[in-house]
């Protein structure tokens, strides 16, 4: 077993499980949302005779729902994508606003894929089985008012990294963090 993978034995196994279904039943099986080192670990876990199809909801998603789907099958993924508009003259919400939040509700973190804030717009990726919890439930975030709903026609437009440099006397971790 090579070094990424460790510390991940409950992953495999529950992947292995997923591929031994699929190449049995031959239906689409979709797994939970995967960060981007789960992604890898799959990758390079399952064989070239299977297609395995990542969707995220949009092109730079991080967190990503594995598919595996049989030649010709169409209509893969169940990620859907959750739009809400709050005002923000009192208070910004950030991403661990929006985080918590979902977490509060007792919304487990496998259900639900990248959370963007831009502005005054939030946008949730989630399973579609988890979607209609959410609208119904998550109405106030902080002391701001919300309401979801599914969005088809979204764009994501703002790219939230900020790379910074920084000068430190050597690459030692410790050093690195300090």
């Amino acid at each position: 077993m090579s070094s990424f993978m460790v510390g991940h034995e409950v992953f495999i196994s529950q992947m292995k499980d997923q591929i031994r279904i699929f190449q049995k039943q031959n239906r689409p099986i979709m797994t939970y949302f995967l960060s981007i080192s789960e992604q890898s670990i799959l990758q390079s876990m399952v064989p070239k005779n299977i297609c395995l199809v990542f969707d995220g909801g949009y092109d730079q998603a991080q967190r990503k729902i594995a598919c595996f789907i049989p030649e010709g099958y169409e209509g893969f993924s169940d990620c859907v994508c959750l739009h809400a508009t709050y005002n923000s003259k009192f208070k910004t919400l950030t991403h661990s606003d929006l985080l918590g939040c979902l977490m509060h509700s007792g919304i487990e973190r496998s259900v639900i894929g990248d959370l963007i804030v831009q502005k005054e717009d939030l946008y949730i990726f989630c399973k579609e089985k988890i979607s209609k919890y959410i609208i119904d439930n998550c109405k106030q975030i902080g002391k701001c008012t919300v309401h979801f709903e599914e969005c088809l026609d979204y764009i994501i437009t703002e790219n939230n990294k900020k790379e910074i440099h920084i000068m430190c006397s050597s690459l030692r971790l410790d050093s690195v963090v300090a």
